[in-house]
């Protein structure tokens, strides 16, 4: 981890804290942030393979301009830090700190790769600054070329299954498996996962008590509105409706609904 490497232009500063900034000055920053990754990723290339790079794009105090570089092995990143610590860099001194984050999505903030960070710049996680793949994989490519070493330790690292990332290859199957099991129980929501969850208040928990809540809540209804038959049971509501919207019946007939609205004396009258 190199502190403050990366000298942020105003407008990307501007633009990370959430203001409006016109679209020259943001090209302006994405091509000088373009050019910083190629030289520095050019020129750190020569003390070991990198296997990912990635510039904060966080305007913190603590992470403004930091820049996270990881090497295949540790022998790499000791000779980095041995030549390069406490020089100097576009005027301002090298400051290097291993880093004990293995794998830098852990360190990302998956909110802001959502796009709903409501921390924004000032977020403790890394918010990395956009880099085009095309770019990345022209820089890997030529340093591969220029250090073949590197290209044939990393495959002696896929022959005994190592990953970049330090994960065996072999548990690929396992980790999807775990992952069909995860989207499995939470399509279920068996009680057995969410047990921590209270259900709600008076919910029935099987068949015999849905029933006898469903009859309890008919009888209230009926007690409540002795003089409306259409308030009993949901079924019969649920007939009741279906009628009054003639979808079923002689609809040249009067009904129940209407019969009794037409001998309903009018409340206007008793006024």
């Amino acid at each position: 981890m190199f502190f403050g490497l990366y000298a942020n232009p105003a407008a990307a500063i501007a633009f990370a804290d959430g203001l409006r900034v016109p679209q020259e000055e943001l090209v302006a920053a994405a091509n000088h942030f373009e050019n910083f990754y190629e030289e520095v990723f050019v020129e750190f290339s020569r003390y070991g393979e990198i296997t990912d790079m990635m510039v904060a794009d966080n305007i913190g105090e603590h992470m403004l301009g930091n820049v996270y570089i990881k090497y295949s092995t540790e022998e790499h990143a000791e000779g980095c830090f041995r030549d390069k610590n406490g020089k100097y860099y576009n005027n301002n001194q090298i400051r290097i700190e291993y880093s004990p984050v293995t794998d830098f999505r852990e360190a990302k903030c998956r909110q802001n790769h959502e796009g709903k960070c409501d921390r924004g710049g000032y977020c403790n996680f890394i918010h990395p600054k956009h880099i085009s793949k095309k770019i990345k994989t022209q820089l890997t490519e030529q340093m591969y070329v220029e250090y073949p070493e590197y290209e044939k330790a990393r495959a002696l690292r896929r022959e005994q299954g190592i990953s970049d990332n330090n994960s065996d290859f072999s548990d690929r199957p396992a980790i999807k498996e775990r992952d069909d099991d995860r989207r499995r129980d939470k399509r279920r929501r068996s009680p057995e996962r969410y047990h921590h969850r209270s259900p709600p208040r008076n919910a029935p928990r099987n068949d015999r008590e849905r029933d006898r809540y469903r009859e309890r809540g008919d009888r209230e209804r009926r007690d409540r509105y002795p003089d409306r038959p259409d308030r009993g049971r949901r079924d019969d509501r649920r007939d009741h409706d279906y009628d009054r919207r003639g979808q079923r019946g002689n609809q040249d007939e009067p009904r129940e609904y209407e019969r009794d609205f037409r001998n309903e004396p009018d409340r206007r009258d008793q006024r």
